[in-house]
């Protein structure tokens, strides 16, 4: 319609000018027309570009918005790993200070088993000498006692004595215990 109202406006002006300049007039409108052709393709063309331009930036908008959202979502994760491998860390580290203690408290009853062991084996061998020793007097005071049957009344009165000496032996054994 602009352009109609154009050529009019032209078309007037140049009815009262010369045939000259009439031609050159209508040679300008003609080359103003194509020059304003181009300018509104240019201006329809622009206008799309725009158009899918401002798309494109609200997809990559829409792609950043979703990339910074995955961002902080893995950020908060890696910092959650991060709190857990301390909280393992810290774990690790009281259980090999917990493993320690209970290796040290094995250390020493191990020692004091060996220990109790050690004084076990020294009563075993008490008791070893105290039981040949009690044999031997049993030994002893059976052979003492046939002695006894075997000798006279007057006899009698030695073995006596030899059960004092017997008996003397026997408490000096058991000092020596």
């Amino acid at each position: 319609m602009r352009y109609m109202v154009l050529s009019f406006i032209f078309t007037i002006l140049l009815v009262g000018c010369d045939n000259k300049e009439a031609k050159q007039a209508r040679a300008d409108a003609n080359k103003a027309k194509m020059e304003l052709s181009k300018l509104r393709a240019e201006l329809t063309s622009l206008k799309a570009q725009k158009t899918s331009l401002t798309e494109k930036l609200q997809a990559a908008t829409l792609a950043h918005d979703q990339l910074t959202e995955e961002y902080n979502t893995l950020l908060e994760e890696y910092n959650t790993l991060l709190i857990e491998q301390d909280e393992f860390a810290n774990d690790a580290d009281n259980t090999q200070q917990v493993a320690d203690q209970l290796i040290t408290l094995l250390e020493d009853q191990l020692d004091k088993a060996k220990i109790l062991q050690a004084q076990n084996d020294q009563l075993v061998g008490a008791v070893k000498k105290l039981q040949e020793t009690l044999e031997q007097q049993g030994q002893t005071i059976a052979e003492y006692e046939e002695r006894i049957e075997q000798f006279s009344t007057e006899q009698l009165e030695e073995s006596v004595e030899i059960e004092q000496e017997q008996a003397e032996f026997a408490e000096e054994i058991t000092e020596q215990l």
